[in-house]
């Protein structure tokens, strides 16, 4: 058995550059070799993170496995203080600045967790001003997100587009176990490159369209973590059911109108109506009198002007 099936990587091939092919270099001699250890693809890069932070050695993810697992010899066959081990770091950090060395990235790939990819991205030296910091997800009104599976075709996939007026579909795949879980998510656009390249046809099932890398929260998330998140990823599915987009942080955002209160009506007797009407009529005809007195004073003055 050879120690790709003894130690089976995970689904979709391991991040580490190199590990895990099946094939053997022809100029590789085996016969010099008394053991072998097979990295896994986490414990290198946290180990490799480890050796920048620590020791400021700018290595990548075949660094950092060789170094787990000369820890894991070292631990397991008791080699104490006083002991040498040479640990050949074959790579540099020029071609993984986007890789283990981003947080989200790390996330993405469960090798580290939500709170600690956001504690990492809080600011350390500035007072953070950012918006949202006291709201969650909890607060957003979010629609559920529509699923399709690995074996639905691409036709299937155009009408539910054209139905939900969506633009791309979380996608449910076999778990391995006899369940589902999601593997990915169906773009439009993804899908008409596929049909636009002939890559696919409409029969054929969307599986190789899917885009396997799909950014998953939870509600507890503060939405000033979602807004940072939102400039990496277009689209994140929350707590595997809902489709969370700019355009919900935008209604976050939006502050509602102050309306103002409403009056109570007010209820009067038919008796108290009567005699208001009564008094305003009263005070109408007084105003009237005033005037008319008014004006035939106004007519005198003018009439013995004129007689003088």
């Amino acid at each position: 058995m050879s120690i790709n099936d003894a130690n089976p990587g995970p689904e979709g091939g391991q991040q580490t550059e190199g590990v895990g092919y099946d094939f053997i270099p022809r100029v590789f001699d085996r016969t010099v070799i008394d053991h072998w250890i097979k990295g896994p693809d986490k414990e290198s890069f946290i180990i490799a993170r480890r050796m920048l932070a620590e020791e400021g050695l700018m290595c990548g993810g075949s660094s950092g496995g060789n170094m787990w697992a000369a820890m894991k010899y070292i631990k397991e066959n008791n080699i104490g203080k006083g002991k040498k081990v040479v640990v050949i770091c074959p790579d540099n950090i020029r071609n993984y600045m986007t890789k283990h060395l981003n947080n989200d990235w790390m996330y993405e790939r469960d090798y580290i967790t939500e709170k600690e990819c956001m504690e990492k991205a809080l600011p350390k030296y500035v007072d953070n001003l950012d918006w949202g910091q006291k709201l969650t997800i909890k607060d957003l009104k979010l629609k559920e997100a529509h699923f399709v599976t690995t074996k639905t075709t691409c036709q299937e996939a155009i009408d539910l587009f054209r139905e939900k007026s969506f633009d791309q579909f979380p996608v449910k795949g076999d778990d391995g176990k006899g369940g589902q879980k999601t593997v990915g998510v169906l773009t439009a656009k993804n899908l008409m490159v596929r049909l636009g390249k002939s890559q696919l046809k409409l029969s054929d099932p969307i599986s190789r369209a899917i885009v396997r890398d799909i950014r998953q929260v939870t509600m507890g998330m503060p939405l000033n973590e979602m807004t940072r998140v939102l400039t990496r990823n277009d689209f994140v599915l929350v707590d595997d059911k809902y489709f969370l987009q700019i355009q919900d942080i935008f209604d976050g955002m939006h502050a509602p109108k102050v309306q103002a209160p409403k009056k109570k009506p007010v209820f009067v007797e038919p008796e108290d109506l009567a005699a208001a009407q009564d008094k305003d009529s009263g005070n109408c005809k007084m105003m009237i009198g005033a005037m008319v007195g008014a004006g035939l004073g106004f007519a005198a003055c003018m009439m013995m002007n004129k007689c003088k």
